[in-house]
Order: C-alpha cells, then structure tokens, then sequence
C-alpha cells in the first residue's frame, strides 16, 4: 500500500508537467464528471493534467486508506471549500505547475503546494506581517523563507474555510503557531514547499506520476 495505513496523511505527486494525454484519459475514468468538465474549460494542458490528478490522487487515498471506492458527493461552503455531504473525512487539495498536493483526515485540515517563489520583493510588504518581514530580512535563505510564510498562511485559509476576510498581512505565522491548537507542517521536496495545517498530525508522502499510476 503507497501510502501506509495512516488516515490523517498528506501525499504529493511531482511531474504531473509530464503526463500524457492517455493518462489524464485513464484517471479521468475514476473521478466525477464533473471535475473531468471543469478541467476542461482550462486553456492550459498542465492545468488540465493538475484539475484531473488532484481528484484521482483523492480518490486513491480513499480508495487505500479509507475503503471509499469512489469519491462521496462533495459540496462546497460560502467561501468555495470542499466538504463531503455524507462522510466524516476531510480534504484539501492544492496544485502549481508540475505538482499536486492532497491532505486526507479525520479532522479538518488545509494544504498548500508552491514551487520556490524567487520573486517576491514587490509583493512582501503587503503579504507578510512586520514579525514575518523582519524573520524574511534576517534569513539566510530569503526565498524559502518567504515561500514558507506564502503556503502557510494558504493553508490556514483553506483549514479555516473562511476566505481572505482580512489581509494576509494580519495573519501572523510566529503568534499564530504558539496560539493556535493546530499542527502545522512545512515540507520541502524537489524544491516545491508544502505547508499544511490540521487537527492532527500528518503523515507525508511523495510520489511521481509513474508511482500514483502504476501501484
């Protein structure tokens, strides 16, 4: 089993900028139609490919870890998060070019995927908070660091399910990790950073394309 028994877990698939059109047709097969529709109103191929295998990587861990042969009716809050109508299980997808992202729990929980994020200078002041801006200013690795700020903070949105009601300048990563009751996880691999908060801990998993298609 790919993804171990755990039922509070976190998987990445990389290379999905590599998938072919007779993949994306296969994995199409086992996801709603409506997400196969959706995925075809994008102009690009790689948003496509990512709208399909987000769904499908779903599916799988349902398939492996919770017994869910097919992925239950979803429906969505005010603000556009995903919930199951009839399941106690909870889900978070998020994808960029060349990799997906899926967090599956018994409990609420929220993920972001990002490749490394080089140019962030025009944007930092209105997105970081001054604690955050003066960690980016003294790190040694100013990038990371500020693609670390960037996918938390996305990540606590979707957990929280309420949209960006405030600036993300307001949300502060160092008061919120010592006030919150809430994990929180940041995961580098192939240089995509994954951040994610839930209610439990997470298990992470990291997959290609050949590895989700094949086992």
């Amino acid at each position: 089993m790919i993804f171990g028994n755990n039922k509070n877990i976190a998987v990445a698939v990389f290379g999905t900028d590599y998938a072919e059109l007779s993949e994306t047709e296969y994995m199409s097969e086992f996801i709603p139609e409506y997400r196969v529709k959706k995925s075809e109103r994008y102009r690009k191929f790689s948003d496509r490919v990512n709208c399909i295998v987000s769904y499908f990587l779903l599916y799988r861990i349902l398939k492996n870890n919770f017994g869910i042969s097919e992925i239950p009716e979803i429906c969505f809050n005010d603000y556009g998060k995903p919930f199951f109508i009839n399941e106690k299980i909870y889900f978070s997808i998020s994808h960029c070019d060349g990799a997906v992202c899926c967090c599956v729990s018994e409990c609420d929980v929220g993920t972001d995927i990002q490749d490394k994020i080089y140019s962030y200078e025009d944007i930092a002041e209105s997105v970081l908070s001054e604690n955050e801006l003066g960690l980016l200013h003294g790190s040694d690795v100013p990038a990371e660091t500020f693609t670390e700020l960037w996918t938390f903070k996305e990540s606590y949105l979707k957990f929280k399910g309420t949209g960006i009601t405030d600036s993300l300048s307001d949300i502060d990563f160092l008061s919120f990790r010592k006030k919150e009751k809430i994990c929180f996880s940041t995961v580098w691999k192939n240089n995509f950073c994954i951040s994610s908060c839930s209610e439990k801990e997470l298990s992470h998993y990291f997959l290609t394309m050949n590895e989700l298609l094949n086992n």
